[in-house]
């Protein structure tokens, strides 16, 4: 492991040097680079925290008017799809039915009529 602040790096091989380092204001990284953890000293602007809360609460709501959004079109495509595959493997007319409820109704009527 390694402690890094600004310009200095140390080899560290304990837990308890990692906790030393840390409680100093030094980032742990393992051998390859990637943190392991950083210091709790480190400090940010307010107004850079306020600015990525908003933005963080925007684009919670953006990606739940998407799931919302896609979730129903998709699965209605995948559905209109088998439905379409099971009429033609069973030679059924669907005529100009394109909703699920169409077709649906065009297989049950031609199962009916059988």
């Amino acid at each position: 492991m390694k402690a890094k602040k600004e310009n200095k790096v140390y080899r560290i091989t304990t837990e308890s040097e990692k906790q030393r380092y840390l409680k100093d204001g030094y980032d742990i990284y393992d051998d390859e680079g990637k943190v392991l953890a950083y210091s709790p000293l480190k400090k940010i602007e307010y107004g850079k925290y306020v600015k990525l809360q908003e933005e963080n609460t925007a684009l919670k709501v953006e990606l739940e008017e998407a799931k919302a959004n896609t979730g129903d079109e998709n699965d209605d495509a995948d559905v209109i799809a088998i439905l379409t595959a099971y009429a033609q493997e069973h030679e059924i007319d669907l005529g100009r039915a394109t909703t699920i409820t169409g077709i649906v109704k065009k297989i049950n009527d031609s199962k009916a009529g059988e």
